[in-house]
């Protein structure tokens, strides 16, 4: 009787392993939390000869000390010594159309897009507006143990915010509905962070790195974000914002990681933030591994090598089969070369409203991807199922051998 339910034992266990195998460790909202990339924005102060020492040496001084733990880096560039440099590009570009003197302070985000902070004196107060903002705070706060956080920013009209509002609502008592069926349950289900139409100046920094500035102001936006405060899918406006496609975004994030979807659309862009010991101890805590660990930066990259080629192309936002149209953002961008106009080429389209949301909106339909993990899950199933029935087999054998074995020397 002990060989049968050891052999029960077995069939189970290794069924288990079957079914489990295939589950990754990681889910979309997990790598989220990680900088994989590396990515930094820059912080350029453009000077020339005129500019005196103490606005160069509070400058360096004060960046240096409050961009610590950040993901942005300041540089300090003379525009009459350096002529050559290949950030002036981003300068040009910036004072393209405007009356821009030295000395000037300009943001560029990982993509090249550039944002001039006019009439910029380096100050501590001034320096801390480009990494921290109430919104931001807002939103950091309870990314850790919430699914996620919904951006709302309203327009002016009313009726268009209550809409986009119950769009959002609708949305995530979808996913709250679901939440625990995920591969990875989070405890906690999205959360909204709404910026006011009369906050958007106070906020400029944070709706520029989300491609947000560029879009018309009279109507409310939606972006979705997680980890590091990365966006993930495309900025929605005005009439666009209805429940399924809100609700699209949020589902992808609860998916494991191998479920196919295109790696960059994982790595969404950031926004200017501090990620120090303060980020690193939450994530540790509420989410269950350290975002800096060697190990598991190397296992996340790991795993989303193995994943397939994204249909749309990731520099152009063109879908590699022309006949195919994302089915996340329903639409193709396109982007100019880098040998273009400085505007669109060195400074990555600082007009162009598409370019902005280029680098985080290449998305794979996560229906076909849920389905392909779904799939290769199945697979393991019946591999775990058979290889559990072969060690029935093998012990139901040994116990035949013994009892033959030993029936044979008693009658000897």
């Amino acid at each position: 009787m002990c060989h049968w339910r050891l052999g029960f034992i077995l069939i189970f266990a290794f069924s288990v392993i079957g079914t489990t195998a295939s589950a990754c460790r990681y889910t979309v909202r997990d790598v989220a939390f990680v900088d994989l990339d590396r990515t930094a924005y820059q912080l350029y102060a453009f000077v020339d000869a005129s500019t005196n020492e103490e606005w160069r040496n509070n400058f360096s001084v004060m960046a240096g000390a409050t961009l610590i733990d950040t993901n942005v880096q300041s540089h300090l560039i003379d525009v009459d010594a350096e002529p050559s440099h290949a950030a002036i590009d981003f300068f040009d570009a910036a004072r393209r159309g405007s009356e821009i003197k030295t000395p000037a302070v300009i943001v560029v985000n990982p993509a090249g897009r550039v944002l001039h902070l006019a009439d910029f004196t380096p100050t501590w107060s001034n320096l801390e507006t480009v990494i921290q903002s109430p919104s931001r705070k807002a939103v950091m706060e309870p990314i850790f143990e919430s699914y996620a956080v919904v951006l709302l920013i309203e327009g002016k009209s009313k009726a268009g915010n209550e809409l986009a509002r119950q769009s959002v609502d609708g949305a995530i008592e979808q996913i709250n509905g679901m939440r625990h069926t995920m591969p990875k349950p989070v405890r906690v289900g999205p959360k909204l962070v709404t910026i006011k139409a009369a906050d958007r100046e106070r906020e400029r920094v944070l709706l520029w790195s989300l491609g947000v500035e560029e879009q018309a102001g009279d109507d409310p936006s939606v972006v979705v974000l997680l980890g590091r405060g990365r966006k993930i899918g495309p900025t929605i406006t005005g009439p666009a914002i209805v429940q399924t496609d809100v609700f699209d975004v949020l589902h992808v994030i609860g998916q494991d990681c191998e479920c196919g979807l295109d790696r960059k659309w994982m790595q969404g862009d950031c926004f200017p933030y501090t990620f120090g010991d303060d980020f690193r101890d939450a994530v540790k805590q509420h989410v269950g591994f350290d975002p800096q660990d060697d190990a598991v930066i190397a296992e996340m990259n790991r795993i989303l090598a193995k994943g397939p080629v994204p249909a749309v192309d990731l520099a152009t936002g063109i879908p590699r089969d022309a006949d195919r149209i994302d089915p996340l953002l329903g639409y193709r961008e396109s982007t100019v070369g880098a040998g273009a106009d400085a505007s669109t080429g060195a400074a990555g389209s600082v007009q162009s409203s598409s370019s902005a949301n280029a680098s985080s909106s290449s998305v794979s339909s996560h229906d076909g991807a849920a389905g392909a993990s779904g799939s290769e899950r199945v697979v393991w199933q019946i591999a775990g199922v058979v290889l559990g029935g072969l060690v029935l087999i093998a012990v139901i054998g040994s116990v035949w051998v013994r009892r033959r074995a030993l029936s044979t020397s008693s009658v000897s």
